[in-house]
């Protein structure tokens, strides 16, 4: 993808993508954006019409943000079929009324474990907590991390060269299925 500066294949239906340089240079032009006061937006939604031209791919939902947590944020208020730009100055405003499980990598245990030792699972009134007060509720790592989170901080990077564990492929019926499984046979024989 050419505005691409790292993809991160997340799934087979999805991508994290770094557009920063193609945003910046979006930025110079503001008079040619779909969104001339967004032009993360402008070029996300260039992209869209482009893959879609090509046939290449069929872009349903785009999250904008400025790290990968956020962007998955923005992803699910994107839903469906749109797109939604998660600016800094709206993260909390947007995460206050979010509960602690929707953020990507805080599951039931975690959210449990808030609920029992704290008392609450929104994210507006754990943002209201220390950082030791989360650190001595769900631990050290955990804790840093929603507390981080929970005021949209999220330091990882793109993991581009992470190799995929697993394929998944989607048929429409068993006979695809059984179609392909044969045709896997005959091309890999005795493997």
């Amino acid at each position: 993808m050419r505005h691409a500066d790292d993809i991160q294949a997340v799934s087979v239906d999805e991508a994290l993508i770094e557009v920063t340089t193609s945003v910046s240079r979006c930025a110079i032009r503001p008079s040619s954006l779909a969104f001339v006061d967004d032009p993360a937006r402008s070029l996300a939604e260039q992209i869209r019409s482009e893959e879609q031209v090509a046939k290449v791919l069929h872009i349903d939902v785009i999250g904008i943000a400025e790290n990968i947590q956020l962007a998955r944020i923005a992803t699910r208020k994107a839903k469906p079929a749109g797109s939604f730009h998660l600016k800094s100055e709206d993260v909390e405003q947007v995460l206050a009324p979010l509960d602690i499980d929707d953020l990507h990598g805080f599951g039931h245990s975690t959210r449990q474990k808030a609920n029992e030792k704290l008392g609450v699972t929104n994210l507006g009134e754990l943002a209201k907590k220390s950082k030791t007060a989360l650190c001595d509720a769900l631990g050290k790592t955990t804790g840093e991390t929603l507390y981080n989170a929970i005021r949209g901080i999220d330091e990882r990077k793109l993991e581009s060269d992470k190799p995929r564990k697993s394929y998944g492929i989607r048929f429409e019926n068993d006979d695809q299925a059984k179609a392909f499984i044969h045709q896997m046979l005959k091309k890999f024989p005795g493997d």
